[in-house]
């Protein structure tokens, strides 16, 4: 879930899914993880993803695997 919200953050499945009670905590919880001594377990986390869409810093970002 957190990977889709990286990757596709308007996604529309995805906001349903977070609008019921209870699963935003679940992903906040999550990203807080990630976050954590400065981003050094994101890249785990983005590993899979082709690109990255930041919407607190309005960007968008290519991984390793959608470099190559």
């Amino acid at each position: 879930m957190f990977r889709t919200y990286r990757g596709m953050p308007k996604y529309k499945p995805v906001i349903k899914f977070l609008s019921e009670s209870g699963t935003k905590n679940v992903l906040q919880k999550t990203e807080n993880y990630y976050l954590q001594d400065n981003k050094k377990e994101m890249p785990q986390a983005d590993a899979p993803l082709y690109f990255v869409i930041d919407e607190k810093d309005n960007s968008v970002d290519l991984t390793e695997k959608g470099l190559t």
